[in-house]
């Protein structure tokens, strides 16, 4: 190869070299990866080269970093996509476009006694100041629709999870209301499908609906109440004419189908009812919509923006409550879909979402020290659970690798 050939091949190759340098150079760093659902390795530090492990953390910094990095992903996935195969980025898809997620590994047994502790003492405390305590574990997407699972996958240690810790709570002090077990006993795999989105870890209003039924019933029953919720006083419709972006669907870069329908499940005849949000100094008077359905109007939905948004914190006062008590829920998005639907029974509804409690200035042991609520209600999905318990500890908040 002559010299006037090789500068030809050399310099558009370093050129491209040094631009993708630059660019990564000038380029802003982002804290985490929305379709990844994570954070990404920031910039080492001093610290990192006391500790040894500075080229181990820039390697993972530029990694995460990299300009293009989105872009490459997305086309790798979509590549995964076109040949179908059954498992892609991490993800189970079945032929009829169900999306499940890898069931949660066994938790330790010293990591449950640590849960199950959490719960424990929230419910004895409030015992002891006379107040009733439920623990719900709603149905995981996963946990509910097993058999959509690749017949090699091994789901038992996610229900086992789910057992162990119900079974290890303090009945003395707090009521047990498994979900799952009464849903699952009491529909079809085939009737439960319907209860779910295809694309996203969350149930839809409609499954939200039948576990808010049962949830009612064992409270109504407890306060030897004869309180039962006829599906003939609520109204089943959907958003119309939305694409729905899921959130396992986000994570594979919006690539599957969001040709989703979206059910709303809510009372005929609704009670005059007042919102208040928590603005981190006080609460404050808001429109129903600041809380539910607040983007059910843009041409995309996502679970939150067509149900209930991530608030740290708000209140619902009911002037024509079927039970005269106020509730305090501690939830995961789960609740999301029956928030309102709550709020149709009880007098006064307070919901805190334990993972950022602490942007308004509070703890979770603040708001039960000192709420004026009769009942308090722990409501997570029993699959990530663990987590949301962690966040109840204000201590010793122990992070783990996934959010839900």
């Amino acid at each position: 190869m002559n010299k006037k050939k090789a500068i030809i091949i050399i310099i558009p190759f370093m050129l491209t070299i040094y631009s993708v340098f630059m660019l990564n150079f000038l380029s802003q760093d982002r804290e985490s990866s929305e379709a990844e659902n994570r954070a990404l390795q920031q910039k080492p530090t001093w610290d990192n080269v006391v500790s040894k492990d500075y080229g181990q953390v820039y390697e993972k910094y530029y990694t995460d970093q990299f300009v293009f990095r989105d872009n490459i992903l997305k086309l790798y996935t979509e590549q995964q996509l076109n040949i179908n195969k059954s498992k892609v980025n991490g993800y189970y898809i079945d032929e009829d476009g169900w999306v499940l997620e890898e069931p949660i590994i066994d938790i330790d047994e010293n990591h449950m006694n640590y849960l199950s502790n959490i719960i424990n003492s929230y419910s004895e405390n409030l015992a002891n100041k006379n107040k009733e305590v439920y623990n719900v574990s709603a149905p995981h997407k996963v946990n509910s629709l097993l058999k959509k699972l690749p017949g090699y996958v091994n789901p038992d240690h996610s229900i086992q999870n789910k057992n162990r810790l119900l079974s290890s709570l303090n009945e003395d002090n707090i009521n047990v209301i498994d979900l799952t077990d009464e849903i699952n006993n009491k529909f079809t795999q085939e009737e439960r499908e319907d209860f779910y989105f295809k694309t996203d870890h969350h149930w839809n209003s409609k499954g939200a609906y039948e576990g808010f039924k049962i949830i009612v019933d064992k409270i109504s029953k407890n306060n030897n109440l004869d309180i039962e919720i006829k599906d003939e006083d609520y109204k089943k419709t959907y958003i119309p004419n939305k694409k729905f972006l899921g959130s396992y669907n986000l994570n594979l870069y919006g690539l599957l189908d969001k040709n989703e329908k979206v059910p709303y499940v809510e009372k005929k005849e609704s009670e005059e009812k007042k919102y208040y949000i928590n603005d981190g100094n006080k609460f404050r008077e808001a429109h129903y919509r600041e809380i539910f359905a607040t983007y059910a109007n843009e041409e995309e939905l996502t679970h939150a923006g067509a149900y209930t948004m991530d608030h740290l914190n708000y209140k619902i006062v009911n002037s024509k409550p079927i039970i005269d008590k106020k509730i305090l829920i501690y939830r995961d998005s789960y609740h999301s879909d029956m928030s309102w639907m709550i709020s149709d029974v009880f007098r006064g509804v307070e919901v805190v979402d334990p993972r950022h409690i602490d942007k308004v200035n509070l703890t979770s042991e603040q708001v039960a020290e000192n709420t004026d609520a009769d009942i308090v209600l722990f409501m997570f999905n029993d699959l990530s659970f663990k987590d949301m318990i962690n966040q109840l500890d204000s201590e010793t908040k122990i992070k783990l690798d996934y959010i839900k």
